[in-house]
């Protein structure tokens, strides 16, 4: 069990979904005693952002999750263990926080509709568009609040079909939506003259910008108006603030000097951080991708003074028997092996050791791709899992979609 911190955003960000295991009870969180303890803390959180005050983020307690296996064009999907009224709960908000916006025709509604639904691809839309799959007595529910698309249709969808004298379940998961409806419009329309509909839907929103955060690291400087620049770092201004009063950023100055008097000075600083960040077999990809070409860099570099262990190739390949996990390829010239390299389970660069047992010998296409990121092994029973963004001729996709849910080649 690997502990993470994820914001509610991140959680349901991208295309993932979380199943609510058939032996979880029934969602039960009401509006005296959790929802609104947790609309009062966001509600303030927000109002604090709007009067340009340090907040902290709400903390939504411990999830825990569990991997579950995937195949072809399956959405990636997780058991949730523990945690699920958290998480139900926050989709509920979420669902209430969209339908409000679209009333005010705000553009957040779009936004919103990507942390609630899954689009593209998948092998059964009636059930993986859904981030958040309750158990079976609570699903109506939640398909109700997804698909209706705004407050009046769900409660028509409540008194036709889901009521409790038709059901024989009480509509707790309809309940609390109805309650953070009325929070939210509440909070969004109220009467202010500081602060506009739009700019409390953002400051309820809040997302973290990189563009305000990175001035910390002491390399990057924002120029506009003094009170707004001037505030602490975590007293994050909305991005219509941003916007409105025109702040820009950039390198600090004494840098900016620096790479414009020696423009060569750019190439040797970016291949000196991908060395030091990123493994061999994806550099020249990440520097083409920021259009910068490779360059020689002298000097010692982060990779350079940690030795590598020039025996680390041949080990690995000997321990897989000269043919790549994945695919099996075993290609070879007389006794000399083609195509076939040692690949890092943790990079060299994040302190990975060259050792076996951090060794995978894969062929030169499978070990791109995993550095890549496009498919990971599941620990315990080594199956690969492929990425649903992986995509190409029916021939490409079959070197790589072939294997999606098999075991690794180990002997």
């Amino acid at each position: 069990m690997k502990p993470f911190s994820r914001s509610i955003i991140e959680l349901f960000d991208g295309k993932k979904r979380y199943v609510i295991p058939m032996f979880q009870r029934q969602y039960a969180w009401r509006e005296e005693r959790q929802l609104s303890r947790l609309w009062d803390d966001l509600k303030t959180k927000a109002e604090r952002r709007l009067e340009n005050k340090v907040t902290t983020p709400h903390f939504m307690g411990a999830i825990v999750i569990c991997l579950l296996p995937t195949f072809g064009r399956q959405v990636q999907a997780y058991d949730v263990i523990d945690g699920q009224q958290r998480l139900t709960t926050f989709q509920v908000l979420l669902n209430a926080f969209r339908d409000v916006c679209r009333v005010g025709k705000s553009e957040f509604a779009d936004e919103l509709d990507k942390y609630i639904v899954n689009e593209g691809i998948m092998e059964d839309k009636t059930v993986e568009r859904y981030k958040v799959y309750p158990t079976q007595v609570d699903r109506p529910q939640m398909k109700a609040l997804v698909d209706a698309g705004s407050f009046e249709a769900v409660v028509a969808i409540e008194k036709a079909e889901l009521g409790k004298q038709r059901t024989g379940v009480e509509p707790i998961m309809i309940a609390a939506y109805r309650y953070f409806v009325r929070e939210i419009a509440k909070f969004v329309g109220a009467e202010s003259s500081e602060s506009k509909p739009e700019d409390r839907i953002e400051a309820l929103f809040h997302r973290h910008y990189p563009f305000w955060h990175l001035q910390t690291d002491g390399i990057w400087q924002l120029n506009g108006p003094a009170e707004i620049v001037n505030r602490p770092p975590s007293a994050t201004p909305t991005l219509t603030e941003l916007r409105q009063n025109h702040v820009r950023g950039g390198f600090a100055t004494p840098i900016y000097k620096a790479l414009k008097a020696d423009p060569e000075l750019i190439g040797i600083v970016a291949r000196r951080i991908v060395d030091a960040h990123f493994p061999e077999s994806i550099r020249g990809d990440v520097l083409d991708a920021v259009g910068l070409a490779q360059v020689e860099v002298m000097g010692s570099t982060r990779e350079a003074q940690r030795r590598r262990d020039p025996a680390f190739r041949a080990k690995v390949l000997m321990a897989y028997q000269y043919r790549c996990a994945v695919c099996g390829h075993d290609l070879r010239m007389g006794q000399q092996s083609i195509g076939l390299e040692a690949a890092h389970i943790k990079w060299f660069q994040a302190n990975g050791p060259d050792e076996v047992p951090n060794g995978i010998a894969m062929c030169s296409l499978h070990h791109k791709v995993f550095d890549l990121g496009a498919f990971k092994i599941l620990p315990g029973t080594y199956q690969m899992v492929f990425s649903q963004h992986l995509n190409g001729s029916e021939a490409a996709s079959h070197r790589m979609l072939a294997y999606h849910g098999h075991g690794m080649i180990l002997l």
